[in-house]
């Protein structure tokens, strides 16, 4: 449980969900679409440091990390004492970007900060009510 932290509104300090008077605050990566109010993301404890090991980046701001997860989150994995890269905490591995800056395997184009649709894509793959909602954020 946090007490270290307030609400992001004016009004009283929101409490989570049991009740026991933590007060939540807003977090800049908190805005997840469909989150209920108050929600925060988790955070590492307070006195989680990064240590990498063997030969992983040293500096965690050098990490390919387009999610901006936090160092607690975004772990390195090993194998053999061999660095095998950082992973999301669901355990995917982010897909490197390529020398043109894209991010494509087995045929696939990821995106991990948003994605502009194309007039191809607009016109093939978005149909009826959906086609206003296009591209809105």
């Amino acid at each position: 449980h946090r007490s270290d932290v307030r609400a992001a509104d004016t009004g009283p300090p929101a409490l989570d969900r049991d009740d026991l008077g933590e007060e939540l605050t807003s977090h800049p990566n908190a805005a997840i679409p469909g989150a209920p109010p108050g929600w925060l993301p988790p955070q590492p404890p307070t006195d989680h440091v990064y240590a990498p090991k063997f030969d992983a980046p040293t500096d965690f701001s050098s990490v390919d990390n387009p999610g901006d997860f936090d160092s607690f989150s975004f772990q390195a994995k090993y194998s053999n004492q061999k660095y095998m890269g950082h992973f999301t905490p669901a355990g995917a591995k982010i897909v490197p970007p390529g020398p043109d800056g894209k991010r494509i395997a087995g045929g696939y184009e990821f995106f991990y900060n948003g994605w502009e649709e194309s007039e191809f894509a607009k016109g093939t793959y978005v149909r009826g009510e959906a086609t206003t909602n296009v591209g809105v954020r």
